[in-house]
């Protein structure tokens, strides 16, 4: 059986869902909506690859605010993608 998250696990899932909401929002007001769904998913893989990258340079001393933020880089680009579904060809 599962166990019931806490109340800073919840908190964490919440700061991490607006982090990543305000930054979907910029990346929105700064560039083009994508305009196919290769396109978004091309972007996606894209943050994907970055995020990867940088969990494998990883040290011994854990760069955990640039690991954050790779990880909100790919989720507002998912996050863009699936808002952007709504008017793609």
């Amino acid at each position: 059986m599962r166990r019931a998250l806490t109340w800073d696990e919840v908190s964490a899932l919440c700061r991490s869902t607006r982090e990543a909401d305000v930054e979907a929002k910029r990346a929105a007001d700064e560039n083009f909506r994508f305009e196919t769904a290769h396109e978004g998913l091309a972007a996606i893989k894209e943050e994907y690859d970055k995020l990867q990258t940088e969990v494998s340079q990883e040290r011994a001393e854990p760069r955990k605010d640039r690991l954050r933020a790779r990880a909100c880089d790919l989720a507002a680009t998912a996050i863009r993608f699936m808002a952007d579904l709504e008017q793609m060809r």
